[in-house]
């Protein structure tokens, strides 16, 4: 019989069929993996969701969310140091209870306020909390039963809000205070340690690098491409929220310029987001709307299909923790494209490099791979041979060691 390893409390967001990208998807396949090498992992929603995996134990928030009214979005901030701008330390200064307008942030503390009431951490060696929803639960366990932290960075308000617009954010003031707490940070990329050290100032050595994986089992789909509307189509694909952070506006600028010189590609786009309609709008002003397919937001087997269908995946993020997409489009032999803003690059050598924000450049790559078989096909057994030595099994390895860092060191 295997000798359990130690208790670990896991502090979630979302969980696999119920996510809206990445950041569950890493939870759910790290989760099973410590459970895999021994450790009993009890991993807690904020509500209740239909997930059960065998080898993990969920706990389910009770916190009613539907109470979030416009009485409820304030949260007690705490004392702010540098690089936040002088403007946003006086607001904060004079504002003790900051309004805040985020109900995303009302739930991470109605979150917080349910676990610290109704659940007995007591019995865990460490609490390993992911992304900033997670930490005021995290940092109130923590201090609470006095039990050391992992915080465990998958993108930071830096990549959502971008380089002037995070400064400004109360969720900067959360992560600020869940890194300050924690004990050892994991990050996804050398990337986002580089901007956890910028942004935050905290030092390098309390920083770990474990970069995301996939699975490596490909769901094989039928393919029809004889219809008509694909017929002798090449297809170029982007998958992600339809946000500023994913670049979206870049791709079609890019797009429009391929376009010209390819009458017979296909853009298609999959995923949604705030700015969906302005994306729609765009690829009209630029006179490609009839070249252009948006799906929405798409999982399992119709995500597997597109991948399979496309000629060429372009990660056009403005900033990009890591990126797991490019890594889900080698495994189905479609070769990419990716920003030199990510933290993919640094796992994957059999791709091409370009800034996002050079349209011109990337469309001479896109057509480049489109127009000659044999840079395509490199790319494609480059990338593929990249994958073979990325794997979730190898990454919780790496969180292990983490965990023996804080768990064996001494007193």
């Amino acid at each position: 019989m295997r000798q359990l390893k130690n208790r670990i409390l896991m502090i979630g967001w979302e969980y696999p069929p119920f996510n809206s990208g990445g950041l569950g998807v890493a939870c759910k396949n790290l989760a099973e993996s410590l459970a895999q090498k021994g450790f009993e992992i009890t991993f807690t929603l904020p509500y209740k969701m239909e997930v059960s995996t065998a080898a993990i134990n969920f706990y389910f928030a009770k916190a009613d969310f539907r109470q979030i009214t416009n009485k409820m979005p304030y949260f007690f901030s705490y004392a702010v140091s540098p690089p936040i701008s002088a403007q946003a330390q006086s607001f904060i200064k004079t504002r003790r209870r900051i309004k805040t307008g985020n109900s995303l942030i009302d739930m991470a503390l109605l979150y917080r306020d349910e676990l610290l009431e109704n659940f007995d951490a007591s019995g865990f060696d460490l609490i390993y909390a992911h992304d900033w929803l997670t930490l005021p639960a995290a940092v109130a366990l923590k201090h609470k039963y006095n039990k050391p932290l992992i915080v465990h960075i998958h993108a930071l308000e830096f990549d959502r809000a971008g380089e002037d617009g995070w400064r400004y954010s109360p969720v900067a003031l959360i992560e600020r205070e869940g890194l300050q707490e924690a004990d050892k940070i994991i990050a996804v990329s050398h990337y986002t340690k580089n901007r956890i050290i910028s942004c935050y100032k905290i030092p390098a050595d309390k920083i770990s690098v474990v970069h995301n994986a996939i699975q490596s089992t490909r769901q094989e789909v039928f393919l029809d491409r004889t219809t008509e509307f694909f017929k002798n189509k090449k297809i170029v694909l982007f998958v992600g929220r339809l946000t500023l952070q994913k670049g979206i506006d870049w791709f079609l600028k890019a797009a429009q310029q391929v376009a010209i010189y390819e009458p017979d590609v296909l853009f298609i786009i999959v995923g949604d987001g705030e700015l969906k309609g302005e994306a729609v709008k765009l690829a009209a002003q630029l006179g490609i709307a009839r070249r252009v397919i948006f799906t929405g937001f798409l999982r399992g087997k119709d995500l597997a299909k597109v991948y399979q269908m496309a000629d060429l995946f372009i990660l056009s993020s403005v900033s990009e923790p890591f990126g797991i997409t490019p890594l889900e489009a080698l495994k189905y032999g479609t070769p990419v494209i990716i920003s030199r803003n990510s933290g993919v690059k640094e796992v994957i050598k059999g791709a091409l490099v370009a800034d996002f924000w050079d349209t011109q450049r990337i469309a001479e790559k896109i057509l480049a791979v489109l127009r000659y078989h044999p840079l395509k096909k490199k790319l494609t057994e480059d990338g593929g041979n990249d994958l073979k030595n990325i794997s979730w099994d190898k990454a919780a390895e790496k969180v292990e060691g983490v965990f023996g860092e804080l768990l064996h060191a001494s007193p």
